[in-house]
């Protein structure tokens, strides 16, 4: 990988003069909300609050990734425009490389890390001694994401 490629990865870190630093934060937010709403997604089968406000709450922090995509876009475009008005013209071969590099290093990542925690997750549970019949299907379904991990890594989900 040239230098170049490698300084662009990692300038994900560098403060740029036309960054809005004050849409950092909300990105952040809006990621962690998307992150606490997938647990919740997965082990809200098994774990049943009775309070009604605490699953509306984290039941509406789907819309996390609404905003999320809002604000990619609207910085994605900021990156465009800014090259448009630099060069005359957008060269979409090098956006998409630069997208790539942006994405594939944090996606390879998370992988990494959700099938590490879910293998750990099955090793630690005998699903024979189950009873909730909403956890054995959790199970299941972990088992077979774990047995299908090549369609991930491929990015063909």
């Amino acid at each position: 990988m040239s230098k170049h490629r490698l300084r662009y990865i990692t300038s994900v870190f560098d403060k740029k003069s036309f960054e809005h630093e004050n849409l950092n934060g909300i990105r952040a937010i809006s990621i962690l909300s998307v992150v606490i709403y997938h647990v919740w997604v997965t082990v809200k089968q098994i774990v049943h609050s009775e309070y009604e406000f605490v699953n509306l709450f984290l039941g509406a922090l789907s819309s996390g990734v609404d905003f999320f995509f809002l604000l990619s876009g609207f910085l994605i475009y900021g990156g465009l425009r800014r090259e448009f008005d630099k060069n005359g013209k957008i060269n979409i071969k090098d956006f998409f490389v630069k997208r790539s590099l942006r994405i594939f290093p944090a996606y390879y990542f998370a992988l990494f890390v959700l099938y590490s925690f879910k293998r750990i997750q099955l090793s630690k549970f005998d699903i024979h001694s189950i009873q909730d019949p909403a956890a054995i299907a959790m199970f299941e379904s972990i088992r077979v994401g774990l047995s299908n991990v090549w369609v991930d890594a491929l990015y063909l989900t």
